[in-house]
């Protein structure tokens, strides 16, 4: 049933274990670093019921009075669903080339994020490749296309929902399978 999904979150997990394999001194991602592992992160459909599907049970032990911070992080900052983990948080971090279309509506929310020529953004975790990417003139093949990642993230939940009559735009926040 998650098939198409699990097919999706191995190719990028593969893109990711190059990317550390080529660049590993620039990469600052590890085991605890949670800067990013916020509250509110919603998912689609497919990856909600997966996470029902796949979750352990949790002894939720967040970070004391953090409500910031995701649920599913323990005090160490360790991610208790590290390997059943959403799309999102596989990508965020990664040097992400994001196309125009999308970038065009992340520059109307936050106007630091800056366009290339062709209208596409350069997206990364500042404490990766030193903050700045752009100077780390990294080849095309260690850019992550985000567009065709959530467009055929988008598609596979299409094919989902319908076959389970269900709603293709709606939403989960990931906290909510607690």
């Amino acid at each position: 049933m998650f098939r198409d999904y699990l097919d999706l979150l191995k190719k990028v997990d593969d893109f990711t274990n190059n990317l550390k394999a080529k660049h590993n001194e620039k990469i600052t991602c590890h085991s605890g670093c949670s800067k990013c592992c916020i509250t509110g992160i919603t998912v689609w459909k497919i990856e909600f019921d997966h996470l029902q599907t796949n979750s352990p049970s949790y002894k939720l032990t967040s970070p004391p009075d953090d409500s910031s911070r995701c649920k599913f992080l323990n005090a160490n900052g360790l991610c208790s669903i590290y390997k059943i983990r959403p799309l999102v948080c596989r990508l965020w971090g990664l040097p992400l080339m994001i196309g125009p279309d999308t970038a065009d509506s992340l520059h109307k929310l936050d106007s630091s994020i800056t366009k290339n020529g062709s209208g596409s953004v350069l997206m990364c975790c500042d404490l990766n490749f030193d903050g700045d990417i752009s100077k780390a003139a990294l080849p095309a093949n260690d850019l992550l296309n985000a567009d065709l990642v959530l467009t055929t993230l988008a598609a596979i939940n299409h094919v989902y929902c319908e076959k389970f009559d269900s709603d293709v735009t709606k939403r989960f926040s990931i906290e909510s399978i607690i």
